[in-house]
């Protein structure tokens, strides 16, 4: 986080983008980067304003206006309050979740529908959602176990016996089923605990807060929504190429 922005919100009526030289961006990063120091400068574009350029610093959004060399970190919003800082931020989770390494999640299922999940074994809203993942067809489920506290040791423990164990999906449908609420499972091996700290270095690396966070056909979704599930099923599916 930068800790020297004002966070401020706008709102905006849009323009017609101007058009800018490659060079420019060049030229912008380099203003912008002796201003900031040392903070990374991931990608940087035009915005729909004249003059006013998006960048990306992990996930931060930062706002360049190199005219006057004001910055700043907050909500940009369209004339329809939506939020376009949000939007960005969605693509740039939904762009380093397809880059993850799913041979390391828990897979159930099969199907060109693809679901990538990060869930709290403990969490009755993931137990539910994960109640009707089984129940569609056609679906690859991608698992990773994130608790909301990475302290709490019920949830550890219960994270790293399922990835201890051979068959990880039936030991995560296991846990889901609150068949270890009351007696935590025994068998932790060393596997499974380097395992979870990869879900959780994996979960850092897509800047995952909380849980459940769902990407569904390469949507993103914070929290449960059937309704949208079921559209991006119907409308996206089709689209997917083969599991591998």
């Amino acid at each position: 986080m930068i800790k020297r922005l004002l966070v401020v919100a706008l709102v905006f009526t849009f323009n017609v983008c101007t058009a800018y030289a490659a060079d420019d961006f060049s030229a912008i990063r380099s203003t912008l980067q002796r201003i900031v120091k040392d903070i990374p400068l991931d990608s940087i574009k035009a915005t729909s304003i004249d003059g006013l350029y998006e960048v990306q610093s992990h996930y931060d959004i930062i706002y360049f206006y190199p005219k006057g060399e004001i910055f700043f970190l907050g909500q940009l919003h369209s004339s329809d309050g939506k939020s376009i800082t949000a939007a960005t931020r969605d693509k740039v989770v939904e762009r380093t979740v397809a880059s993850l390494d799913l041979s390391k999640a828990i897979r159930s299922g099969s199907g060109k529908n693809v679901v990538i999940e990060f869930i709290d074994p403990d969490c009755q809203t993931c137990r539910s959602t994960a109640e009707y993942w089984k129940s569609k067809s056609g679906v690859t489920r991608y698992s990773f176990l994130f608790p909301a506290s990475t302290d709490d040791p019920e949830a550890r423990r219960k994270s790293e016996w399922v990835l201890s164990q051979k068959d990880k999906t039936a030991a995560l449908d296991e846990v889901l089923s609150g068949k270890y609420d009351q007696a935590l499972p025994e068998g932790v091996t060393d596997e499974g605990r380097n395992l979870f700290k990869e879900h959780l270095r994996n979960a850092e690396k897509a800047y995952v807060t909380g849980v459940p966070l769902f990407i569904v056909n390469n949507r993103l979704f914070l929290r449960p929504d059937i309704e949208a599930f079921e559209g991006a099923l119907v409308e996206e599916g089709a689209l997917q190429a083969g599991v591998k």
